[in-house]
């Protein structure tokens, strides 16, 4: 088996660890008892200011709840980062490429992928080339996000006084490690992939269980991306 083989076989075994992973969490936190409630504020799902528990005769009162304000208030924290942006500006200057460079990623692939499943099958030419083309753009703006937020945040956590009792070894290394993983993306597509085609063609290579050629840095990155 030659080595593109076995970054194939990585490939599956780091999806079939990812699938195991969150479906023992899943099963992990609903069979866990119900937690003390603490009124840490703002309670999303309830009415925008304060509790329910604060009004007189609480208990007579039908519950109400927001699901609406919970959803965008989950939104607003997962996307945007929203309590590191009021309480600590500095950090989420960083953090926030950070975090936007890692969803954009996410989507680069999920692009790829779409597109590689269309041009297996033959499903649609025209959709599968524009998923491809705008995997591209997500996929470039979302490296170099991610290579600013992971340089500005290791630079800050060790520079910072307030984060050096707050920053262990290991978040060193997670930041390094997502570095390369955004650096070895951008290198794939300066050096030798500017369209994402080898990619595509190795997310193909895993629907027809067929090996395929591809550069060192492309070879480099798709190493990287399953320990990610």
């Amino acid at each position: 088996m030659d080595s593109l083989s076995w970054l194939q076989v990585l490939a599956y075994i780091a999806f079939a660890v990812l699938v195991i992973g969150v479906a023992v969490r899943a099963i992990k936190y609903f069979t866990m008892p119900i937690h003390l409630r603490w009124e840490l504020y703002p309670v999303p799902h309830e009415k925008k200011e304060g509790s329910y528990f604060e009004e007189i005769d609480w208990w007579k009162k039908p519950r109400k709840k927001h699901y609406l304000n919970h959803i965008i208030f989950v939104i607003q924290e997962i996307l945007f980062i929203r309590a590191l942006y009021h309480h600590n500006r500095k950090l989420w200057n960083f953090s926030f490429p950070f975090h936007l460079g890692l969803y954009l990623v996410i989507g680069w692939l999920a692009l790829l992928l779409l597109s590689a499943i269309l041009n297996t099958f033959g499903l649609g030419a025209n959709l599968a080339e524009f998923a491809r083309r705008l995997a591209v753009f997500i996929g470039v703006f979302g490296f170099i996000l991610g290579i600013i937020g992971s340089i500005g945040l290791i630079i800050k956590k060790a520079t910072a006084e307030e984060l050096k009792g707050y920053t262990a070894p290991v978040d060193y290394f997670n930041l390094i490690f997502i570095l390369m993983v955004f650096v070895s993306g951008i290198g794939a597509w300066v050096t030798s992939d500017p369209h994402f085609l080898s990619v595509r063609a190795f997310v193909e290579g895993h629907i027809t269980l067929k090996s395929v050629e591809v550069s060192t840095f492309v070879s480099l990155h798709i190493t990287f991306f399953p320990f990610l």
